[in-house]
């Protein structure tokens, strides 16, 4: 069994799932069990799919084609628009957000259902006279969240210890239940009968359609109706009324009269009357009841007041969550973080990151071959699997660049060891592909590559996007480059460059290979270029290592017959694969012998993006 719990501006709900699915939509319910209705503009007509896979265990399929689903508990995870294709699975308890709407699936706390809110029949409820009322004079306000203004001056007879402990205790559980309970208004109207000493307990709220029972106590005996004469005079007034004990009541007929007591549950700001929390006692005359006293109301008052706090402690954490939810749609779960405590993060500043660009090699040859579904399983799954390691070496995933994504260090939080970070990062993405290409290469033949390029260095970090739709991450030369460097090991054949800022910031760990002095595109300045390996690869390529390097020493210093011979002799050591930074250094140091340039630059111009 399933219990869901659905919180925006116009809905405060509770579901139960006995079995099977059950999906959250915007439309009408039509008598459907097996569908909740989101009162939520931002929200498909058919949004989730919820359903129970074993107890303590769900699993979500988002099916609309436009709207994505926030994850925010137990884990941080956006279920994209694909119209159910995916089903992800996540252990209970689970919140989540879509659109402004947030929603809570977990096991039931208690045996039983809980009452949902119930929209009151148009006629057929009671009503009374309401030149009869009293008024306290003065709603309880909210002084701030989570206190309530409450004066034991104003009763007319003092209680006594007992009782008063009794009375703060109902209205502490009662406040506590308002953190994410769905006993909340339960305990609420339970508190006007045992606290207050009433009847009768109810908690209504104001809705669009009028005025809906969220709870009742006692559950069985506990009238379905309610002077609507008289919450509407609360809300309008926003004061507590109710019948007293004056002879104008002793004198009435008694026969199924009741005294009835309203308060007004007002928003945040107390400025609107969002609720009313009602009260009945019966006529007793033999037993002195024959109305509600001041002290009564005036309780009743402060429980109202009590649970006008519990809601805005609620609005408040819906709120937070959907704000975060909503900035995670843009920025890494770290961002949000250092965002929250540090509003001043999206204003520029200066910072050295590390900068990681990296490209999936023919992807768009590949997207023209097959059909899309398959293409953006491909994409998701590789971008995940590079996601994870970015995270896992504690990198900032800025954004997504179609068949390629980049990554920072250093930013937002202060990483001294930002290069090795980012190195370690592209290591282990290169040690994943072959496990990503396991699941793809029978369809696509042969196995994808992947290009990362490295760059450290000054950027300018923070909000780049808009005011409305904002965007954190590094802008300048460092990042202009960093995105050269990914384009240059397609052109070189390496699978990650690194920059020579970003090599001298390395300590053990690592071993690289100096490719050249290179001039990039659009950039004036000619940057060195190496190939990054872990430090536990083989002495073969440790030695081929050097000999290239040897060679590339030869030809930057005109010594180019014998840089000739010797990279010869090493391209022809290669004996499975060809080495694509040797083969260009043998056609460059070649045409150099050719050609004997008097004005000799040894660096290579690298064109292309």
């Amino acid at each position: 069994m399933l219990e869901i719990r659905v919180f925006n501006s116009e809905q405060t709900e509770i579901f139960q799932l006995d079995a099977g699915n059950i999906t959250l939509g915007r439309r009408s319910k039509n008598g459907d069990p097996q569908l909740v209705s989101l009162t939520d503009e931002f929200v498909s007509r058919n949004q989730l799919v919820v359903d129970e896979i074993r107890p303590g265990r769900i699993a979500l399929r988002n099916m609309s084609g436009k709207v994505a689903v926030q994850v925010e508990m137990p884990t941080h995870k956006v279920l994209p628009p694909d119209v159910g294709a995916r089903s992800y699975e996540f252990d209970l308890p689970v919140k989540l957000t879509v659109g402004k709407t947030v929603i809570e699936v977990e096991s039931p706390r208690a045996a039983g259902g809980r009452a949902a809110n119930v929209t009151l029949p148009a006629s057929g409820t009671p009503d009374i006279d309401t030149s009869s009322l009293m008024t306290v004079s003065e709603p309880v306000r909210l002084k701030k969240a989570g206190s309530t203004e409450f004066n034991l001056d104003t009763l007319n007879v003092a209680p006594d210890a007992e009782r008063l402990i009794s009375w703060f205790e109902t209205l502490v559980a009662v406040q506590q239940a308002a953190a994410g309970s769905g006993e909340f208004y339960e305990q609420t109207a339970q508190a006007i009968v045992e606290m207050v000493g009433l009847d009768y307990g109810m908690v209504l709220l104001l809705k669009k359609s009028g005025w809906t029972i969220a709870a009742k106590y006692p559950d069985e005996s506990a009238p379905d109706d309610f002077s609507r004469t008289l919450v509407d005079q609360v809300a309008r007034l926003g004061r507590t009324l109710y019948q007293g004990s004056g002879a104008d009541l002793a004198t009435q007929s008694l026969i199924d009269v009741s005294a009835w007591v309203a308060s007004p549950i007002l928003d945040a700001g107390n400025d609107r009357v969002i609720g009313v929390v009602y009260g009945v006692r019966d006529f007793r005359p033999l037993e002195g009841r024959i109305g509600v006293t001041s002290i009564e109301a005036m309780l009743l008052q402060v429980l109202a007041a009590t649970v006008a706090s519990g809601l805005a402690r609620q609005e408040k954490e819906a709120e937070a969550i959907r704000t975060h939810v909503q900035l995670e749609q843009f920025v890494s779960p770290e961002v949000v973080r250092e965002l929250e405590r540090d509003p001043d993060l999206l204003k520029g500043r200066d910072r050295e990151v590390t900068v990681l660009f990296a490209d999936i090699r023919n992807f768009s040859r590949m997207s023209e071959r097959f059909g899309a579904p398959f293409v953006c399983d491909l994409l998701v799954s590789f971008m995940d699997r590079i996601g994870e390691r970015i995270r896992e070496y504690q990198g900032t995933l800025v954004d997504y660049l179609g068949d390629g994504l980049f990554a920072m260090w250093n930013a937002p939080v202060e990483q001294p060891n930002h290069a090795e970070l980012a190195c370690r990062a592209a290591l282990a993405i290169i040690d994943d592909l072959p496990d990503i290409n396991r699941q793809f290469v029978e369809t696509i033949g042969d196995p994808l590559l992947l290009g990362i390029g490295i760059n450290s260095g000054m950027a300018m970090v923070g909000n780049n996007g808009s005011r409305t739709r904002f965007h954190y991450g590094p802008m300048g030369h460092t990042v202009n480059l960093a995105s050269r460097v990914e384009a240059a090991t397609k052109q070189l054949g390496v699978r990650i460059l690194i920059t020579g800022s970003t090599r001298s910031q390395l300590g053990h760990g690592f071993a690289t290979r100096r490719i050249c002095k290179a001039r990039l595109s659009g950039m004036d300045e000619p940057v060195d270029l190496y190939e990054l390996q872990s430090d536990a690869v083989a002495d073969e390529w440790r030695i081929h290592r050097d000999a290239y390097e040897w060679g590339l020493g030869l030809y930057e210093s005109g010594k180019w017959g014998e840089a000739c011979a010797a990279l010869v002799e090493l391209l022809a050591d290669y004996k499975s694969e060809v080495d694509g930074p040797t083969v260009a250094l043998v056609s460059r140091t070649a045409e150099c012998l050719k050609s004997q340039p008097s004005h000799f630059e040894p660096v290579w111009t690298i064109a292309g993006k």
